[in-house]
């Protein structure tokens, strides 16, 4: 009985076991085509081989300590050794074990002993070990280590939620994980900050005055360390981000003037960051010295009409989180620039089927916090998970526009990569809460009245 009760999550983990093995041993992953850099000299590491969109490598020239500024570089340096040579399948298989119990929270979380403990098993595998997430295991890239962190912080803030009486050190490993998410971006810092407010709102969850202390200060500090994190963090590619942010971002509406900036770079509207245009335009002085994300989020509030185009322009890449021009596989692989299909099945159906449509975007939001609204006036006993799902929906809404923002138009589809996370998150409960809901209401209806409507 003991395993019947337990199958569901079992089986789930042996299956992202499988995916998980598969990944690392053919091994698949995401081409860099160099575009990566400063992300690899700021690890301390230097490539060995020559990188193109059409093939991915595992094996890095270590050439010093690396720059721990965030939870990626402090998990890469702390697996990175001192060899010569730097495995990204050593940091896979790392991060492999922090999903798996990321994946395991999160279907323990979400058991109830009846049948939609098999529906939630089989999304959390189906979508969250996905090539499409899984392929940045073996790579050098931020992805995989946001999402191990997200799943880790949501799984046990939602266990939380699960218990009668939440535990300090519950809280305390809730808050943990939550930090150390935050600590991945300025995006994932920004939705640190709701999280630090759902750990604070535990308190209405703890028994004892202790607990109650105990989830407050860990939600604000939580909170706090995301909100400073955000407005004081710089990446490796600031630089390039923020004139893409502009030149193909504020710039294709309103002159650079609107900015505050010499109308003369007008002229790289439009335009590629390039080494070459720091100098010929004196940018240090002329524009880095000069613009800042501020005066972005400032243009955008002001002139919501360009703001609008700009998210329609994103929403059309928004449910597409696998980019289709970096190949898949290494070099010894032979498959150039191909992509791995073996376990894609629900990113395929998602970038398929989902409508990429600003209208789409604005009426699923719309339908979907209205009705957690509406649940939340009316199910009282529902409103301390209700708050969750409200507040990682308002996160996703947040995730569809800072990277317009942070970055402009360029590799949009991969800035949208934090809104994919938490858009199929936003689809698990709907189907798991939301049949589970349905369920409870036809029960009530035909206990009270004899209807099986």
């Amino acid at each position: 009985m003991k395993i019947k009760k337990h199958l569901p999550l079992l089986l789930s983990m042996a299956a992202a076991l499988l995916v998980l093995v598969y990944v690392i041993a053919v091994p698949i992953g995401v081409a860099d085509a160099g575009g990566q850099f400063k992300t690899v000299e700021k690890l301390g590491l230097s490539y060995i081989d020559q990188q193109t969109p059409d093939y991915f490598s595992t094996q890095y020239g270590v050439a010093g300590n690396a720059k721990v500024s965030d939870t990626h570089s402090l998990l890469l340096s702390l697996v990175t050794g001192s060899k010569s040579i730097f495995d990204t399948r050593t940091s896979a298989a790392v991060l492999g074990v922090l999903f798996l119990l990321g994946l395991l929270l999160a279907v323990k979380s979400g058991a109830r002993d009846d049948r939609y403990d098999w529906a939630l098993a089989i999304l959390c595998v189906c979508v969250f070990a996905d090539f499409a997430y899984l392929s940045y295991f073996t790579t050098l890239y931020y992805e995989s280590t946001v999402l191990v962190t997200f799943l880790l912080a949501v799984s046990l803030l939602l266990l939380c939620h699960k218990v009668q009486s939440v535990s300090v050190w519950l809280i305390v490993l809730s808050a943990t994980a939550s930090a150390a998410f935050a600590l991945c971006g300025s995006i994932q810092a920004c939705v640190g900050v709701i999280l630090g407010v759902l750990i604070a709102l535990l308190f209405k969850k703890s028994g004892c005055g202790v607990c109650k202390a105990v989830s407050v200060v860990c939600g604000l500090l939580v909170a706090v360390l995301s909100l400073t994190f955000a407005l004081t963090y710089t990446p490796v590619d600031y630089q390039k981000n923020i004139f893409h942010a502009v030149f193909l971002g504020t710039a294709e509406h309103e002159s650079v003037a609107a900015l505050g900036l010499d109308p003369k770079l007008d002229a790289l509207k439009g335009q590629f960051y390039s080494d070459a245009f720091v100098k010929d335009y004196n940018l240090n002085e002329e524009f880095y010295n000069k613009i800042s994300y501020g005066k972005i989020t400032a243009f955008y509030l002001t002139h919501p009409g360009a703001f609008i185009a700009e998210a329609d322009g994103a929403v059309k890449n928004a449910f597409s989180p696998r980019a289709a021009y970096l190949g898949n596989f290494t070099e010894q692989s032979g498959k150039a620039g191909e992509q791995a299909n073996a376990f894609a099945l629900y990113s395929t159906l998602k970038g398929t089927f989902v409508p990429n449509t600003f209208v789409f975007v604005l009426v699923f939001f719309a339908l979907y916090i209205g009705l957690l609204i509406y649940l939340y006036v009316h199910e009282k006993e529902k409103r301390p998970l209700l708050e969750v799902i409200i507040g990682l929906s308002v996160s996703a809404l947040l995730c569809l526009k800072l990277p317009i923002i942070f970055s402009g138009g360029f590799e949009i589809g991969r800035a949208l990569y934090m809104f994919n996370i938490l858009f199929d998150t936003m689809v698990v409960f709907a189907v798991v809460a939301g049949g589970r809901y349905m369920a409870q209401r036809r029960k009530i209806l035909k206990d009270k009245y004899g209807a099986n409507q």
